[in-house]
């Protein structure tokens, strides 16, 4: 079996200067973001790819323990959430799971 050894040291680097500095990102070609995203995917390291997906989603934008659309607390037992004009209710004490 043949291998080819590939250099990557110059895509790493760019990881590690946009997770410094996500400014980074402006400009890249698409060529480059594929690069990274091959490279992040192939060698599980998703910081990058985190960063891509936040700047175009907002998914990573609220507290873990405590997101925007959840009026309760964490551990309540009633949860309201409040994703569009009427909230939602889950009453946790009264879910039963066969």
């Amino acid at each position: 079996m043949l291998s080819v050894a590939i250099d990557n040291t110059s895509i790493v680097s760019l990881i590690e200067d946009i997770v410094l500095d996500h400014s980074t990102l402006n400009g890249l070609s698409t060529e480059t973001l594929e690069q990274i995203i091959n490279f992040s995917v192939a060698n599980d390291d998703y910081r990058a790819l985190d960063i891509i997906t936040h700047i175009h989603t907002g998914i990573y934008g609220y507290d873990d323990r405590q997101p925007e659309w959840l009026e309760s607390r964490f551990d309540a037992d009633k949860w309201i959430l409040k994703f569009s004009k009427t909230p939602k209710t889950i009453h946790w004490d009264s879910v039963y799971l066969d």
